[in-house]
């Protein structure tokens, strides 16, 4: 399952609260460039340089790679078969290329958008502890993303995270 959105939609937030409640998924690390002394401590991001990132793209070790606001993001194949090969189910959060590419490799991938009002995505934006640059790179890419909306399987629009994990609840079937 990949949740999909832009920049402060809630994705990682609504994952978390979701995966607290499912222990048949596994959250799928995710791999960046992303500078952590600027961020809150994160579950969701193995922090590495840019080098680092350059060998893991080069080597293969990366089913999706991206660069987003600057910054280098990937997931690695070796932890997908680790948590397959558990029995366990995939949960991440990705952007659309990342998505997309996942479905090429494996048939059972459900994408799911996150839609926000763009109000709420820029207040989120601009509260984050990052450059001005990555904001501004952040908010100029909302339009761009809202229109992904439409290449994933499902969509759930929410007034608040409660609402949005009931809703993710529904669309995976339980």
């Amino acid at each position: 399952v990949v949740l999909v959105g832009p920049s402060c939609s809630g994705k990682s937030k609504i994952a978390t609260r979701y995966l607290a409640d499912h222990p048949d998924f596994e959250k799928l690390p995710s791999y960046t460039t992303k500078d952590p002394t600027a961020l809150v401590a994160n579950q969701w991001y193995t922090y590495i340089s840019l080098e680092e990132f350059r060998k893991m793209c080069d080597s293969g070790e990366l089913v999706t790679s991206t660069m987003y606001a600057g910054q280098g993001y990937g997931s690695k194949w070796c932890d997908i078969k680790r948590i397959l090969g558990s029995g366990k189910r995939v949960m991440t959060t990705m952007d659309i290329c990342g998505a997309m590419a996942l479905k090429t490799y494996y048939k059972n991938v459900t994408t799911i958008y996150i839609k926000r009002e763009k109000r709420a995505l820029m207040a989120s934006i601009l509260q984050k502890n990052s450059t001005i640059e990555a904001k501004v790179s952040r908010l100029a890419s909302i339009d761009y993303e809202v229109q992904n909306a439409s290449l994933c399987d499902h969509i759930i629009n929410f007034e608040d995270y409660d609402d949005a994990v009931a809703q993710l609840k529904e669309t995976l079937g339980n």
